[in-house]
């Protein structure tokens, strides 16, 4: 029972960041059973990391005392996201080494891509029709039971509410292989491990997954290790770079996009988005501190009268929701353990590529997010991963 409750863990973390049939249909089971699985397998492992105690210790802390004591004009329970996910993230993440974590991790995500992609293709140029379901209070076009396929303008969403979603899932993966990917000696043997998420995610069509990508590939480029080992390949990648960023830049994802800037239809996706960042900002000057809680009255009433529509951006929806203190804290964590991953690549462009693509959606209490925050155990023993 211990092993595969083992090996399934990684694959909990995508299922419950934000998957259509799992944790937008049954929250409450799902933090469940992702805290029950987490706590077993953190607690019949041999070899524990205990380093990540403080940091969970606050995010409990924190929002339980902002939540019952200050900002108690509680709506639902909903804060309780913030405080089950990232536990059960914190007993998971101690119990694993991060090269064993990410391998499964890479490894579930190809197969939920790969079939995602067929099903995608099959529904855009096979007509391969889909079934209107209801999940909450959203109506969702969904093909194969799981997968999400009615998303507009035909872009590739897999088994999450969204795109943008699925871009966050994709690209915080991709950031654990920064390594792997800036070695050119193994081009041929990345593009067979990483080729497949990396056409799901160009397929997403998403404007911010593009930007992050993009600044992702420039800092595996220019500072792959082959530049300092040949000197003549140094020009060679700047010139790769450049193309790379132009061609990203003037997609006609991201052009799109920019274009909207222009429009005076306040219903397109960039004024949407343009006004959650207003709004969000506006809540963290009101209340700067602690924030105005999660699922509260007075967020409700603060986003309509400031005109934020869907939080869109999960930096600033943290730090309207747990004030600019918190989201300072789970930041500063983000780039400690960046620092204590030993990339080969300046940690900056991982970081920017991080904070970029989690600025496309709100839900920062997933647990896809705190592989970041949490510090991966390094004292397992092979023997200990095999039991």
């Amino acid at each position: 029972m211990y092993k595969i409750l083992r090996n399934i863990l990684p694959l909990e973390f995508l299922l419950f960041s934000g998957a259509l049939r799992f944790s937008e249909s049954y929250p409450k089971s799902c933090m469940l059973i992702f805290l029950l699985t987490s706590y077993w397998v953190y607690k019949k492992g041999k070899h524990k990391n205990s380093i990540n105690k403080p940091i969970i210790i606050f995010i409990i802390g924190w929002t339980f005392c902002n939540h019952l004591f200050i900002n108690n004009d509680i709506n639902s329970n909903f804060y309780l996201v913030n405080i089950l996910y990232p536990l059960g993230a914190y007993f998971a993440i101690s119990s694993f080494s991060l090269n064993e974590f990410k391998q499964y991790l890479l490894k579930y995500l190809t197969i939920i891509s790969a079939i995602s992609i067929v099903i995608h293709l099959s529904h855009v140029y096979l007509h391969l029709p889909s079934t209107l379901t209801n999940i909450g209070d959203k109506t969702y076009g969904l093909n194969g039971y799981f997968f999400n396929t009615d998303w507009g303008e035909n872009r590739l969403a897999s088994i999450y509410w969204e795109p943008g979603q699925y871009q966050i899932i994709i690209l915080f993966t991709l950031c654990l292989f920064a390594n792997e990917l800036s070695d050119f000696n193994k081009i041929f043997e990345n593009f067979k491990r990483f080729g497949i998420i990396i056409a799901a995610l160009l397929l997403s069509t998403s404007t911010t997954g593009y930007i992050a990508f993009m600044v992702l590939i420039l800092g595996i480029i220019l500072f792959s290790p082959q530049n300092k080992k040949y000197k003549i390949i140094i020009p060679l990648s700047i010139l790769t770079s450049v193309f790379a960023i132009y061609f990203i830049w003037n997609s006609d994802v991201v052009q799109d996009k920019l274009n909207q800037a222009n429009e005076q239809n306040d219903k397109t996706s960039f004024a949407i988005r343009y006004m959650d960042n207003y709004a969000l900002l506006k809540i963290i000057e009101d209340s700067p501190i602690t924030g105005v809680g999660i699922e509260t009255k007075t967020f409700s009433n603060l986003s309509y009268k400031y005109g934020n529509l869907t939080s869109s951006n999960g930096w600033l929806w943290t730090g309207a929701t747990n004030g600019s203190v918190y989201l300072l804290i789970i930041l500063l964590c983000i780039f400690r353990n960046l620092k204590k991953m030993n990339f080969k690549i300046p940690i900056i462009f991982i970081y920017l590529t991080i904070l970029i693509s989690q600025a496309n959606e709100y839900g920062t209490f997933y647990p896809i997010l705190y592989i970041y925050i949490f510090q991966f155990s390094n004292n397992i023993k092979k023997s200990d991963e095999q039991n």
